[in-house]
């Protein structure tokens, strides 16, 4: 069962505690203070539902957000990386400037550090992070 646990003009969030999952799917035109505060509810929640992988969808952003880029990649993922974050779909906007801002926020991470996935395709997202969950069974 896939629960609504936050909602604002910029991001909703729901639990999916079956997979331990947290689907987050920003819309509109995002800001550098609408990003930090999205992405600390969305570590918020990832601790506090024990929902340690994220389908993070920006297929409804528009527009640039690459003044919040850097943080995102330098400091707010290695936090969730911190806080138990497993894995991390992103999936891509078809836009250019909200995937030009992915792309940045990306290449502030270390790749061999933080499980971070970029994908334009929703269900190829969905799938990585179901991997193990099909595995198992």
């Amino acid at each position: 069962m896939i629960i609504d646990i936050y909602s604002d003009a910029h991001i909703r969030i729901k639990s999916d505690p079956l997979h331990s999952l947290l689907l987050v799917n920003w819309v509109g035109r995002q800001t550098h203070e609408s990003v930090r505060d999205g992405c600390m509810k969305i570590l918020e929640f990832m601790t506090m539902h024990k929902n340690y992988d994220i389908l993070n969808d920006n297929r409804h952003v528009i527009g640039d957000w690459s003044v919040a880029a850097e943080w995102v990649g330098a400091t707010w993922l290695p936090l969730m990386k911190t806080a138990g974050l497993h894995k991390f779909a992103w999936v891509n906007c078809s836009l250019d400037l909200p995937r030009v801002s992915i792309n940045q926020a990306v290449s502030f991470t270390d790749p061999a550090e933080l499980p971070v996935r970029v994908y334009t395709d929703y269900n190829q997202a969905l799938d990585w992070l179901f991997e193990e969950h099909i595995n198992v069974s």
